[in-house]
């Protein structure tokens, strides 16, 4: 059996869209499964970025939410108490005017948990078009 390592960063990069394609709101489908060595890992940092020169315009911030599939039981944990924006008119979450808060009692994984990405919202009139996240593990 593996074990997490302490002071080890994992970083690991979701593309959920492509730089041609227009992000849509919704749960996300595409998984990262934790392997055993990232076994009680947690959550540290995310950081998101459109891939293309169309932000998006409107009122409505892209905001995105990590959300967990625990392996023991199935049921799912949002992993952020704050969620995780790009604020119109910006290429990314870093320059956000909220930043994203990780809710520490569901930020820990465990070995087979599923972790997706969902989109909450997006620009009400433009939708921007392309998407990276990248979340980093401790």
């Amino acid at each position: 059996m593996a074990l997490h390592i302490p002071d080890t960063t994992i970083a690991i990069c979701f593309v959920l869209y492509g730089s041609t394609t227009n992000i849509a709101a919704g749960e996300g489908t595409n998984a990262f499964v934790i392997p055993s060595d990232m076994n009680g890992a947690l959550l540290k940092a995310i950081v998101a970025r459109l891939l293309s020169s169309t932000l998006g315009t409107g009122t409505q911030n892209t905001e995105l939410q990590v959300r967990k599939n625990k392996a023991s039981d199935g049921t799912e944990e949002d992993m952020l108490s704050g969620v995780c924006s790009i604020d119109v008119g910006e290429r990314s979450s870093e320059t956000a005017d909220t930043p994203y808060v990780i809710n520490p009692a569901t930020a820990n994984v465990s070995t087979g948990d599923a972790i997706f990405v969902d989109v909450d919202t997006i620009p009400d009139l433009t939708a921007p078009k392309g998407l990276a996240v990248v979340l980093t593990f401790e």
